[in-house]
């Protein structure tokens, strides 16, 4: 894929992005946009390598302008499609995969779900257009149900959660909700950096349960990110 450059001021109002300069250079920022210094820019700054997101904005474009014979009811982001129907022949749509699938692709029907991870078997069916939308077209995507109530009440036990999976050190996530392995077991927490002590918060938005801070140099020794939790599928958050 050719490499395409842009400045913030380049940017601003296109390409779904934030209209003003400030806005693109936070999106940047928080998103790791690659970067370099502009060249024949007064006063210096920086130029981003936005060839994906340009990409994702025409192909959105065209299924934008382009006639889908579609049900009312297909139109939405989600929905169980019925065993008999052949999803694989529709290219509307993505069969998105239980993460066991991934993690254990050959031990699957041997083995039961992983501890906090319950067992899901139905196809789950997401919209190409509504991923475009979302920026989730091109991540890594599965999907676990919530196997307990720690993150009560963002998410509730039984929802089904969208993962974007993820081959991160914990030092270099964003804030956000994660899947991670503590040991033997997958738990949900909210994870939140505090670089003037080098910590990260373990925060469990159930209150009936204890949040926790470690520090960054000893967290790779018992903790592995898994996944980014992009939203909850069953009861959507903010």
């Amino acid at each position: 894929m050719k490499e395409i450059w842009l400045t913030p001021r380049e940017m601003a109002g296109k390409y779904n992005c934030p209209k003003t300069v400030q806005g693109v250079a936070l999106r940047a920022k928080n998103e790791n946009w690659k970067k370099r210094k502009a060249k024949g820019q007064k006063g210096g700054g920086f130029e981003y390598e936005v060839s994906d997101i340009i990409n994702k904005f025409e192909l959105l474009q065209n299924y934008e302008h382009k006639a889908l014979d579609r049900e009312p009811d297909e139109q939405s982001p989600n929905y169980n499609k019925d065993d008999s129907i052949d999803t694989n022949s529709n290219d509307n749509y993505v069969i998105i995969p239980h993460l066991t699938s991934i993690l254990f692709p050959d031990e699957l029907d041997n083995k039961e779900s992983p501890s906090g991870m319950m067992d899901i078997r139905e196809n789950f069916v997401l919209s190409k257009y509504w991923l475009l939308k979302t920026g989730l077209f091109n991540s890594r995507l599965a999907i676990i149900r919530v196997s307990n109530d720690t993150m009560t009440p963002t998410i509730n036990e039984g929802d089904i959660a969208l993962l974007d999976v993820q081959e991160e050190a914990i030092q270099d996530i964003l804030d956000g909700i994660y899947l991670l392995k503590i040991k033997d077991s997958y738990v949900i927490y909210r994870l939140q950096r505090d670089l003037n002590t080098s910590t990260i918060h373990m925060i469990n938005d159930n209150k009936a349960y204890k949040s926790f801070t470690i520090k960054l140099d000893n967290a790779d020794s018992h903790i592995k990110v898994i996944a980014k939790v992009e939203m909850i599928l069953t009861s959507p958050y903010k």
